[in-house]
């Protein structure tokens, strides 16, 4: 099966339902995760990460930091070929702080060339590095 809109818009609805289990069967096992500057290390997040375990261990921390999870949605959506890109926003609370976290997102997801169910093989996020350094500083336990 080609990738198209309307797959990656299913695996989208995942993420902002926080529907990790399901989430994560889009993923390849060995994904290769590179997130915000990894060469400055702008944030305790930022690095390259292989796997969905150590990616998802990365980001433990950040889960702690809010009210409730942040509520997302999609600005843009585009899909060539076997990449995908999507913008969203997010907007949490933070835990300690009690002030709104408006961060916005991009992802390049390369998928593979599976014909039943292509998996992200490769992923990029980008974000206000600024912004997530502030609030983890400021609603960290």
């Amino acid at each position: 099966m080609p990738l198209t809109k309307e797959y990656v818009m299913k695996m989208i609805g995942h993420l902002i339902k926080y529907e990790g289990p399901e989430m994560m069967e889009f993923m390849h096992d060995d994904i290769e995760i590179r997130f915000i500057n990894d060469e400055v290390k702008s944030t305790v997040a930022s690095g390259v990460f292989r796997g969905k375990v150590e990616y998802m261990q990365a980001q433990a921390p950040f889960a702690t930091l809010f009210v409730k999870p942040a509520d997302f949605t999609l600005d843009t959506l585009i899909v060539s070929g076997n990449t995908a890109v999507v913008e969203l926003k997010g907007v949490a609370i933070g835990k300690k702080t009690n002030i709104e976290y408006p961060q916005y997102l991009c992802w390049v997801y390369e998928f593979n060339d599976n014909e039943e169910k292509p998996q992200i093989v490769k992923a990029r996020g980008y974000l206000d590095s600024a912004l997530m350094s502030r609030y983890y500083e400021e609603n960290k336990d």
